[in-house]
């Protein structure tokens, strides 16, 4: 959630966008990438705690699932079923005519609830959107009635000790049957397995990029191509909202 008293940052770097807010001495960085081999978006949050107390976060993601072009043309139309270990929730769409399958969001953390209705995770329609009922209570609104728009929501705590930190990893892709996405969703939760599909995305994109290093020697200008992976090997080019290159600004730069 935002918060006028924290401090953010964003930075966009070959295969990956990095989010980082920090407040009371707690630091967020949120990793944003997909793989490079399988259907599935990684988010993985990192969590620094730089108190001299140890903390015991709530840790609550959601997102809404469509699975239609428009959020209402999937009014009751969409399915889901929850893993018993609350670890995974599945999705499918059956009048989607255009993509069939089975969708899947899976978190690493060890979650107490887990949530599809979009009302239960925000609360009875009087409340304040802007604060969900999941997240203040650590529960859903079971009072509230079910909605036909559908979440994918998790709630759960992990303790962080002081000066130390903690990595949280969700997951969402989508694939032909629930069998495979059951496959993809459990390896995908993996914090392990997160930062290795992170090391794949990131060589993948600096692989695809080639720099024109223009060479002048007697008089004769020689072009020769270098992968990115070699370029930028030295330096992690990245661009954040403070301004700085590019990889391709700095592509640019050596055309020149």
């Amino acid at each position: 959630m935002r918060r006028r008293d924290a401090a953010y940052q964003v930075t966009f770097a070959p295969g990956e966008a990095v989010y980082r807010a920090e407040r009371d001495r707690l630091e967020l960085e949120m990793t944003v990438f997909v793989s490079p081999t399988e259907p599935i978006e990684f988010k993985l949050l990192r969590i620094r705690n730089k108190a001299d107390h140890d903390r015991l976060l709530q840790i609550v993601p959601a997102m809404e699932i469509v699975l239609a072009e428009t959020p209402s043309e999937s009014l009751g139309a969409v399915e889901s079923v929850i893993d018993d270990d609350l670890h995974s929730i599945y999705y499918r769409n059956p009048r989607n005519n255009f993509v069939k399958g089975w969708a899947f969001v899976s978190t690493s953390i060890p979650a107490e609830f887990a949530e599809t209705s979009r009302r239960r995770f925000l609360g009875h329609e009087s409340r304040d959107p802007r604060l969900p009922y999941m997240v203040e209570h650590g529960h859903p609104d079971a009072g509230a009635p079910a909605h036909e728009r559908k979440v994918a929501a998790f709630c759960g705590a992990i303790d962080v000790a002081a000066g130390d930190e903690a990595v949280v990893v969700v997951a969402l892709g989508q694939t032909t049957t629930i069998e495979e996405a059951r496959r993809l969703a459990k390896m995908a939760r993996a914090p392990r397995h997160a930062r290795e599909q992170l090391e794949a995305s990131v060589a993948a994109f600096l692989r695809a990029v080639r720099f024109d290093v223009r060479v002048r020697s007697g008089g004769v200008i020689r072009v020769a191509e270098v992968e990115g992976i070699h370029a930028c090997r030295a330096q992690r080019v990245g661009r954040t909202e403070e301004g700085a290159n590019s990889v391709l600004g700095r592509q640019d730069v050596i055309r020149r």
